[in-house]
């Protein structure tokens, strides 16, 4: 086997490796208020009102988490962390995030309350028309934040 083919090898499977220890640090363990990586058991992350947990992701610069704060009613809401040291927050959160359900069907936020696009530090609530009928799954996709083009938080409803 030439020389060059055995080094494109090597670098894929460094790249696979990498890839896999990053999802293990990121998916494996949750990250709690004082922003340690302590894992947090499943009661003291999920919320009362949807009685679904909240997600963290930290891939590139900016950690965000979500958390599904209301889908009882005709309008779903989800609360929406941003924190980074390294780049500005200056995202209109309106047009990065689409609400998947299970069936495929895409739906685009209506609302943002909350802090406005700026800073290294944001939060507030993502206001989305319910869908209907009520999905079995929902995936919420933040595209292009901090360098990262996909970021999805998947929930089954019950």
């Amino acid at each position: 086997m030439p020389k060059v083919k055995i080094a494109i090898i090597a670098v894929l499977a460094a790249i696979v490796i990498i890839q896999a220890a990053n999802y293990i640090k990121n998916y494996s363990r949750k990250t709690n208020s004082t922003g340690s990586n302590k894992s947090v058991p499943q009661s003291e992350n999920q919320n009362p009102s949807s009685g679904l947990e909240a997600q963290t992701n930290g891939e590139g610069p900016v950690s965000v988490q979500v958390t599904p704060a209301d889908l009882t009613q005709d309008k779903w809401k989800f609360e929406i962390v941003l924190n980074t040291h390294s780049v500005e927050l200056d995202y209109d959160l309106t047009q990065l995030v689409v609400l998947v359900d299970s069936s495929g069907n895409q739906y685009k936020p209506a609302v943002w309350e909350g802090d406005p696009p700026s800073g290294h530090h944001r939060e507030g609530v993502l206001i989305f028309e319910a869908p209907n009928p009520k999905p079995l799954s929902i995936i919420l996709q933040i595209n292009n934040i901090g360098s990262i083009e996909r970021r999805a938080f998947f929930w089954n409803i019950k």
